[in-house]
């Protein structure tokens, strides 16, 4: 069976097991390699089964691991489940990390997506919160818009959100944290430096986050659960509590909305932050794309905010630090932070492809066989057109999509 071009994948092809896939050229991490591997079940292996019922002529394609994005906050509602999920498959995307989701949807969320024709998603079912902070800020904001018309306003606090302000109510709300059955826990962190001067002022509604008193015990909670911690930081010092705490994802860079007279400093990181985080196995989402719709056109304000993440990115990177990718927007996805990563001209495309092939899927699932080509790994892979070692923009011409050993195909 021959795959010249492969149309937006809708539904999965049935097949039986043991097939051979002939004349790939295999991402191994840094190069490509040619070679036949077989699908058995739904793993890769590299040894020819004793049987094959199927073979399929790659024609010299470009076979890379999934594409991930770990920082999205789609689906966010039960009626666009299953268009958000093709949404990410139509760019290659398999894996993603929900960042901020309605609790009460979450289990329909999980049915929905079930299947190897849709993605696999972990959810944080709501926000570990100040009252003040940016969550409780949006989610009022899109509740009087109408956006989520089944839910009172007075819901959302243990839904979308929990407002924790003092060690009795993380000891009060943590069992109902638990009950939401979340996949990791998500907290926020925002200008912790002036947590006192912030916390009650409503001039910074929706610029004040969690106590840092209160963050280690947070993150002491959610590990003796074995639930991973991701941190929403704004500022470097948020960073240096986030690493010190002993969190396990770093939602954004600092600095991704820099005002045009704030100082810079506050945004910038040291060395030893970077080394910290390294040596904590912290990894760092970039959500770089982000700054640019936060610059408003404002060329000033997104040339500060990307020579900031070029100083602060080449740290973490000196350091060995493991840079995922996220988009954090809700029209875009994590192929189009990769863009954008490529346009700070910091990374050659080898690189780039490991952070959304490699490092990114092992941070949403880092118990999983996925983001390798390896024997025993999971059968999930792209087949692209043309070398993204050339040309990274390559990655945006799939011609084949293989999720768990089965095909994504066109109806």
């Amino acid at each position: 069976m021959v795959f010249a071009g492969f149309c937006s994948p809708a539904v999965v092809a049935e097949h039986e097991p043991n097939i051979e896939l002939q004349n790939g050229t295999w991402f191994n991490g840094t190069n490509f390699e040619s070679g036949t591997r077989y699908i058995v079940g739904d793993s890769l292996v590299s040894t020819k089964p004793d049987s094959i019922s199927e073979r399929i002529d790659l024609e010299g394609g470009y076979v890379i691991p999934p594409f991930s994005d770990a920082h999205t906050h789609r689906p966010a509602t039960t009626d666009r489940i299953l268009s958000d999920s093709q949404f990410f498959l139509d760019a290659g995307i398999f894996y993603i990390m929900n960042h901020g989701n309605i609790s009460r949807y979450s289990e329909s969320f999980r049915s929905a997506l079930a299947s190897a024709g849709t993605v696999d998603a972990v959810f944080s079912n709501g926000i570990v919160s100040s009252p003040q902070s940016h969550s409780v800020e949006l989610w009022q904001r899109l509740h009087a818009r109408g956006a989520f018309p089944d839910i009172e306003e007075h819901e959302l606090d243990g839904e979308a959100y929990f407002v924790i302000e003092t060690a009795a109510d993380l000891l009060e709300k943590w069992p109902q944290i638990e009950a939401t059955r979340p996949d990791f826990v998500k907290i926020m962190l925002q200008f912790s430096e002036e947590y006192e001067q912030r916390r009650i002022d409503p001039h910074y509604f929706g610029l004040s986050g969690v106590d840092p008193s209160l963050v280690d015990d947070i993150v002491d909670r959610a590990h003796a659960v074995g639930l991973r911690v991701a941190a929403h930081i704004e500022t470097a010092e948020d960073f240096r509590l986030a690493v010190a705490a002993g969190v396990d994802i770093i939602a954004h860079l600092p600095g991704y909305d820099i005002g045009i007279n704030d100082d810079v400093n506050r945004y910038r990181l040291i060395e030893d932050d970077a080394v910290a985080a390294a040596e904590n196995d912290v990894v760092v989402l970039t959500t770089t794309l982000l700054s640019e719709d936060r610059s408003e056109g404002h060329e000033a304000k997104y040339s500060r905010m990307m020579q900031n993440h070029r100083e602060n990115l080449r740290l973490l990177s000196q350091a060995g630090v493991r840079l995922g990718i996220g988009s954090d927007q809700f029209s875009k996805h994590a192929v189009d932070e990769l863009m954008h990563l490529d346009t700070l001209g910091l990374y050659d495309n080898a690189t780039l492809l490991r952070m959304i092939c490699v490092v990114t899927p092992k941070a949403i699932f880092p118990d999983r066989r996925i983001g390798q080509l390896v024997d025993g790994a999971e059968a999930s892979f792209l087949v692209l057109e043309n070398n993204p070692l050339d040309d990274i923009a390559a990655v945006r011409e799939i011609r084949l999509r293989v999720k768990s050993g089965a095909i994504l195909g066109s109806e």
